[in-house]
């Protein structure tokens, strides 16, 4: 991982990249966090890519091979500490330290008053990428939107029938929804929230109300729901 606080791509980084790909004298193990480090070591061949949610599970996954070096670049550095309180995240968003600060494109002809101007659009800013500002929430994407993908790449491995292998693969579920849908054994610990008061009555108005209350990381994506955490036994992670 190398950290920097000034621009989202290292320019010095970038040019070095190829030479770091092609060099192939040892092999470079363990982890350094100092980019001065970084010139002592010959790398037999190097993955980079950027630090978010995405790229530190594809850097973890490839690290699992002995014989692959795998340099992970990250502009935003180590994630603040406050973001493994997730009632905290607010004050992270926004944060110049914390979030990239993007606005919305203002939609100067929607009907709803609030889109005409810009909004703030978090995204996390440090090694992990929004998952450090996102109250430590687990939710899969849409499988809908997979499916798209498959259709506009003609790739049927972005189907969501072909990648709900891999979010099994990952979880270690615990929870209220248990079943088909969730992997056990995982790296990934997840569990459903567990103390919030008033919650038990919330969702029996939902269900008095006409809305059901199913498991979103299921194959359902309208209702209401626990909220899932990256937490084990309570305690974030």
């Amino acid at each position: 991982m190398i950290p920097r606080n000034n621009s989202p791509i290292p320019i010095v980084l970038l040019t070095a990249i190829p030479s770091l790909i092609g060099s192939s004298e040892c092999c470079c193990n363990g982890l350094t966090t100092d980019p001065k480090q970084i010139a002592k070591y010959q790398l037999q061949l190097t993955i980079s890519f950027w630090g978010g949610s995405a790229g530190c599970v594809v850097a973890a996954r490839l690290s699992e091979n002995s014989q692959v070096s795998v340099l992970l670049l990250e502009a935003g550095g180590n994630p603040n500490p406050i973001s493994f309180v997730p009632m905290a995240t607010p004050f992270l968003q926004n944060h110049p330290a914390t979030d990239w600060q993007y606005q919305t494109v203002p939609l100067n002809f929607s009907d709803y008053p609030p889109l005409i101007k810009p909004l703030s659009w978090p995204r996390g800013k440090g090694l992990g990428g929004s998952s450090t500002t996102n109250f430590m929430i687990y939710m899969r994407g849409n499988p809908k939107d997979f499916d798209q993908w498959a259709t506009i790449t003609g790739n049927y491995r972005w189907s969501y029938a072909n990648v709900e292998k891999y979010f099994h693969k990952m979880e270690d579920y615990h929870g209220r929804y248990e079943g088909d849908y969730h992997g056990k054994n995982g790296p990934l610990s997840i569990e459903t929230v567990k103390y919030a008061p008033g919650l038990e009555n919330f969702l029996e108005a939902v269900k008095e109300s006409g809305f059901s209350v199913r498991d979103l990381n299921a194959r359902q994506e309208e209702g209401k729901s626990f909220v899932k955490l990256v937490n084990k036994n309570s305690i974030t992670k």
